[in-house]
């Protein structure tokens, strides 16, 4: 995700990558996108060690060098046992086969550190950090989540001593995820951002306690692909006209409208839902999203190619007014009224 903050800055939250038609080859989209409009990073965030997340974050680290580099973990899970995994395969939808991406991220954060300790920023609640006019807020992790998910891996390797490192399973993972509010003054009031990364409800309730605004926002990026175990009233409670924006997660299936998708929770709470990535097809309609409609965007398609900064993408522009503008890019969609 790249989020831009007046009056010239740029956020960059996880590697978010995608396949390029052209040469089958991973790209950053954010750094796509950059480089297209000629810009630089000031902020880099892993928010934590999912392969999903951490896939393509080490090309960030070195194209930028004097961003800084929010981390809430250094040390989760250790780079020096993952070695021997598996080379990524993104047409795999096995999770357990694409695990060398947080090796990679983690080795190159380390070090771009020693190179420049100045750089990082190690991510934990109530933090701030000013980049441009916008304050970055940090939700959570708590130094308890830390230490609870150092505990949890300690715990997995005492079950499991002869598994390789890369094999083990990473539920943990979410728990040091790094979530943020950013915001900024406008003529008419503030514009707020809610990055949710894949905090789940648990640590959302948590949250609402020293955190009681959080549905208080104009847009937010929904928590864990838009899983039902991520939604919460914290920062579900607010205005309709709040626009959500969720990422999917092709082996989960996610986002979905059964029981382990929270689609009908978030409709039941704002109108506008926008997916990054993935059109349907009229069968996965039928499946993963029974009773709701979907909508591209109506322009008309391009003769070539879409280029890397022009595929899966939604630019949300949170007005002066505080009104939210939405574009979607080649493949993105909005899920609108149940069918």
């Amino acid at each position: 995700m790249a989020v831009y903050v007046p009056p010239a800055n740029w956020i960059l939250v996880d590697g978010a990558v995608a396949i390029d038609a052209t040469n089958g080859r991973l790209v950053s989209q954010s750094m796509a996108l950059l480089d297209h409009l000629g810009a630089d990073a000031d902020l880099l965030i892993l928010t934590h060690p999912h392969d999903d997340h951490a896939v393509g974050f080490w090309h960030l680290v070195s194209r930028y060098p004097h961003a800084a580099i929010g981390i809430a973990e250094l040390d989760l899970p250790p780079v020096d046992r993952l070695s021997g995994g598996p080379e990524i395969d993104p047409a795999s939808d096995d999770n357990e086969a694409i695990t060398q991406p947080v090796a990679q991220a983690l080795t190159e954060i380390k070090a771009a550190l020693r190179e420049a300790p100045k750089r990082r920023w190690q991510i934990r609640r109530s933090d701030i950090r000013q980049v441009g006019d916008a304050t970055v807020r940090v939700l959570h992790p708590t130094d308890a989540a830390i230490n609870w998910a150092h505990r949890e891996h300690a715990r997995q390797r005492r079950q499991s001593p002869e598994t390789p490192e890369y094999r083990l399973p990473r539920p943990w993972a979410n728990k040091i995820s790094a979530a943020c509010i950013v915001e900024w003054v406008t003529p008419h009031g503030e514009a707020r951002l809610l990055l949710g990364a894949d905090v789940t409800k648990q640590d959302w309730r948590a949250m609402s306690v020293v955190f009681p605004h959080l549905g208080k926002h104009h847009v937010l990026k929904f928590p864990h692909h838009g899983s039902i175990g991520a939604c919460h009233n914290s920062f579900g409670h607010g205005t309709r006209e709040r626009t959500w924006v969720v990422t999917p997660y092709t082996p989960s299936r996610l986002p979905r409208s059964d029981q382990r998708g929270g689609l009908e929770w978030m409709r039941a709470r704002v109108d506008s839902i926008y997916v990054t990535a993935g059109a349907p097809s009229p069968s996965t309609t039928q499946t993963r999203l029974r009773g709701f409609q979907v909508q591209e965007d109506a322009a008309p398609a391009a003769t070539d190619e879409p280029s890397p900064h022009q595929r899966n993408w939604i630019a949300a522009s949170i007005s002066l007014s505080g009104a939210v503008e939405i574009q979607l890019g080649t493949g993105a969609y909005h899920v609108v009224q149940p069918a």
